[in-house]
């Protein structure tokens, strides 16, 4: 084929246009459990909460008022406009809704803001969320009008599933329960498939695992041999808020070597 030398220069001297795509980074991580050394000891594996499930909302939010309730959870509203919602779209499964802090001007450092996660107990239908606040005034830590993204929380049933089939029944998950500053204990029960709080004896497939906590899997058997963990998400771009109230246990996102003074615990409001 060929073209016209008009027709070429026309090609030419036309601007090149294109879309820029953005692809949202994708990523695994693969964590072995071991077998205890021999019989009558255990091993101990630690991890934390470093993938995210998939963005299923993002917009602009308006938080509201800040209702204490001593004898359970203080909760916080929070609005979105122009939105239509089902009765229990963010709560049929447990849902977070992250929280952006103000960000530089014009984003100069380049980072993202960083962002907490609230579980989201309620919803309405236009556009009404209510979010479990931990015991402080959001509005002491986010602007009135801030950015909110809303993911499926990680819960201990959706982490674990890749392993719970190999899982003994002597083997167990330790979890910090800021509330009551000791540890909770699960177990995995085949069958019925099913994590149950050793002490409550109640099922805690759902229990949410937020971003900063961590959780230690502690093994006594020697078979089956090592086993391997193995979680799927979206690789994290903003950094992450974790707050503590009272006594509590943290989990740096991606524990690796880490020296104390790196961790930027310096810059809280230590007492």
């Amino acid at each position: 084929m060929r073209l016209s030398t008009t027709l070429l220069a026309t090609l030419l001297s036309a601007p090149l246009l294109a879309d820029t795509v953005y692809t949202i980074p994708q990523g695994y991580t693969r964590i072995t459990l071991e077998e205890a050394p021999s019989a009558g000891t255990s091993s101990l594996t630690a991890l934390s909460v470093v993938l995210l499930q998939d963005l299923a909302f993002a917009g602009s939010v308006t938080i509201g008022e800040f209702s204490a309730n001593p004898t359970g959870e203080d909760t916080q509203a929070a609005s979105v406009s122009g939105v239509a919602w089902t009765a229990n779209q963010w709560t049929s499964e447990p849902y977070l809704a992250y929280l952006s802090v103000t960000d530089d001007a014009g984003n100069a450092d380049g980072i993202s803001p960083a962002q907490e996660a609230f579980l989201i107990s309620a919803n309405t239908t236009t556009g009404g969320l209510t979010l479990v606040s931990r015991n402080v005034d959001l509005l002491t830590n986010f602007p009135a009008s801030s950015t909110i993204k809303i993911r499926k929380a990680n819960t201990l049933s959706s982490l674990l599933a890749s392993i719970t089939a190999s899982i003994h029944a002597n083997d167990r998950i330790y979890i910090w329960n800021q509330a009551d500053s000791k540890w909770d204990t699960f177990r995995f029960i085949t069958g019925p498939n099913i994590w149950i709080n050793t002490v409550t004896n109640t099922v805690s497939n759902d229990m949410v695992v937020f971003p900063e906590e961590g959780m230690f899997i502690e093994r006594t058997q020697t078979t089956p041999v090592d086993l391997q963990l193995t979680l799927f998400g979206e690789i994290p771009s903003a950094p992450q808020i974790s707050s503590i109230e009272g006594s509590g246990f943290m989990s740096s996102r991606i524990p690796l070597d880490s020296a104390l003074g790196d961790l930027g615990i310096e810059n809280a409001n230590w007492s």
